[in-house]
């Protein structure tokens, strides 16, 4: 039996695998390879154990391999889809409240993130909207991780050809905004990438990125995913025509506030929205009051600030140019819901 014949008789696509693999040879051999996993039966034991986080991990194996080798009647059974399920059930079992906005999220990611833009996902067909936003940017970085990792299967593509693969839609259906996100940040992706990151730098990411999400979401509206995906794209923007400066990124929703330097180091952190940041660097109180007046006069239409002040940086006071620029979103009408901003020595 060859191995196109043998596709045939397991409902398997031959002329996929073979687009892939590019020979029948390799093809036999990761095959041969699969019979050996011993994935299924772990899977089947993790299940009657109720052992989720075992069960998970196999249901995910077999689930990439028989994707990738175009195993397609396999792949569409069932346990090959019940991973995302059962990555939710482990949220569910964990000893943490359920009311907490950041569990009620990773619930959300574990169920969702194998959902499809066009409904075309499982494991509840959701479509458009109807996906949380952190589940669909969780599913475009799962498909950059699968892109990117090298499998028994394939050698890892580049960084630049694997977001041109989601960007052409190889990958699956993903939101529009999103994937013009995506291009925009490639090279900033491509450069952290490249260069090492501390430890903070990792977590001022992630904190700025969950925030934004997190604190938005009870915004009452069906499309706050868009909201804040366009607003997300505006202070892409700005820090871009603004970079090598020192800058400034306020969340009002959760008084998380950054502030990095022109090397995008970070200078200060905070969550508590009573603390007296300009007392900390050393502004004057009759510069607090122009800035905090030309703030109040923003609106959607004017939306930037540009002062001088003095103030104190890393231990050195002096004259700095502050530009201002808030963020607003037609899903919260009494002000703007973030300030971005940068500032730099007057010279």
């Amino acid at each position: 039996m060859t191995m196109q014949e043998c596709y045939e008789a397991i409902g398997g696509n031959y002329e996929a695998v073979l687009g892939r693999l590019h020979s029948e040879a390799l093809i036999r051999r990761f095959t041969l390879k699969f019979l050996e996993d011993q994935s299924y039966l772990q899977l089947k034991q993790a299940l009657e154990n109720k052992n989720y986080e075992d069960a998970f991990r196999s249901a995910h194996t077999l689930k990439g391999v028989c994707q990738k080798l175009s195993f397609d009647r396999l792949y569409e059974v069932r346990i090959m889809k019940t991973h995302s399920e059962l990555g939710a059930a482990m949220i569910k079992d964990m000893d943490f409240s359920q009311d907490y906005p950041l569990v009620h999220t990773a619930w959300e990611i574990c169920r969702w993130h194998h959902e499809r833009w066009d409904g075309k996902g499982y494991p509840d067909g959701l479509k458009g909207e109807e996906i949380p936003i952190s589940a669909q940017v969780v599913s475009i970085v799962d498909v950059y991780d699968a892109l990117t990792s090298e499998r028994c299967y394939k050698k890892a593509f580049d960084h630049d050809t694997a977001i041109q693969m989601i960007l052409d839609g190889q990958c699956g259906q993903f939101n529009p905004i999103l994937l013009k996100c995506l291009k925009e940040l490639r090279l900033q992706l491509s450069k952290m990438l490249d260069k090492e990151k501390d430890d903070n730098s990792y977590y001022h990411e992630v904190q700025r990125l969950s925030n934004e999400i997190l604190s938005d979401r009870s915004l009452p509206n069906p499309n706050y995913s868009q909201s804040i995906l366009r607003v997300m794209k505006e202070k892409v923007d700005f820090f871009k025509a603004n970079s090598g400066m020192g800058s400034i990124d306020y969340n009002t929703s959760s008084g998380q506030l950054t502030i990095l330097n022109g090397k995008q180091q970070i200078l200060y952190q905070r969550n508590n929205p009573d603390f007296d940041l300009f007392k900390e660097f050393g502004v004057n109180e009759e510069d607090v009051h122009h800035i905090q007046g030309l703030l109040h006069q923003t609106s959607v239409q004017n939306k930037e600030i540009s002062v001088q002040i003095k103030a104190r940086v890393e231990n050195d006071r002096q004259m700095y140019k502050l530009k201002l620029h808030t963020l607003w979103s037609p899903l919260k009408k009494d002000g703007y819901i973030g300030i971005v901003g940068y500032f730099d020595i007057v010279k």
